[in-house]
């Protein structure tokens, strides 16, 4: 995740963590703004890690419920995200933590808490720690062409759009190793961006002509791990559209049809 998105632990303490998250051109949107999907990638690991930090050495945090709410646009000049995320309460099954996400310039322009199941350590064996080689280049500060329809940051994380109109959006995305959090299952904040990206797409194909979608919030749960080598496809579909806000859900799907993801959506027009 570090050497993928950028993703960089800062400190830790018990009940505290704080991560940042470096926003070159691969973290944008088309038009070149910080794609407000960066924060979820952000916020998703000291979440986590505020709980983990307070728990026995047996034991582990697994997101099961992340909510993002988007505060201010993300200003354009920004090229570093920062959050410290802290515990709220943590009781040997269940754990909750929140975190402001901050611009480089001091703008709060996302709060976010999450619910963290706290389970044993899995039987997994990681591979070895390699060397990083002396000419590889984080894949975040690649400066790739980007062709198609797709973001800048949808391309980051090999998303793609299959199909959006006005009450559905569907998009695809094959996961790797680069995706995987240290327990080696897909990283909450990817599969949250992931979700956030047809939600994202479905507003802005509902949205009416001369107004642009902005999000609001997202709010998603895990209620299945996700491994690596999955051709995931996550739906989202339109609830309600008003004159100045939209409702969408989300749905994420893995190989077998079995929900992985799924959650809601809030976009305003203007």
């Amino acid at each position: 995740l570090h050497h993928h998105g950028g993703l960089t632990l800062e400190e830790a303490s018990p009940g505290s963590a704080t991560f940042r998250l470096p926003v070159g051109p691969r973290w944008r949107r088309r038009d070149g703004a910080v794609a407000p999907a960066a924060t979820l990638f952000l916020c998703d690991a000291p979440l986590g890690t505020a709980v983990l930090s307070a728990l026995p050495i047996d034991r582990v945090s697994p997101t099961a419920e992340l909510s993002v709410f988007y505060l201010s646009p993300i200003p354009r000049e920004t090229t570093e995200l920062r959050t410290t995320a802290h515990l709220v309460h943590e009781d040997g099954v269940t754990g909750f933590s929140e975190a402001d996400i901050v611009a480089d310039d001091g703008t709060v322009v996302a709060k976010s808490v999450t619910r963290i199941a706290i389970t044993p350590v899995p039987p997994i064996e990681l591979p070895p720690t390699r060397p990083v080689p002396d000419d590889f280049v984080p894949h975040h500060l690649r400066e790739e062409g980007f062709d198609g329809p797709e973001h800048p940051y949808m391309v980051l994380h090999g998303m793609e759009e299959v199909a959006v109109n006005p009450s559905i959006a569907i998009l695809r995305m094959v996961t790797n190793a680069w995706h995987l959090s240290p327990s080696a299952n897909l990283y909450g904040g990817t599969c949250a961006v992931f979700a956030q990206a047809a939600a994202d797409a479905l507003a802005e194909a509902a949205a009416p002509e001369g107004m642009v979608a902005i999000p609001l919030d997202l709010k998603v749960q895990y209620p299945r791990p996700i491994g690596p080598g999955e051709t995931l496809v996550c739906e989202a579909r339109t609830v309600h559209t008003g004159r100045r806000i939209f409702f969408g859900e989300v749905f994420v799907r893995r190989d077998d049809g079995k929900v992985v993801t799924l959650g809601t959506s809030t976009h305003r027009f203007e």
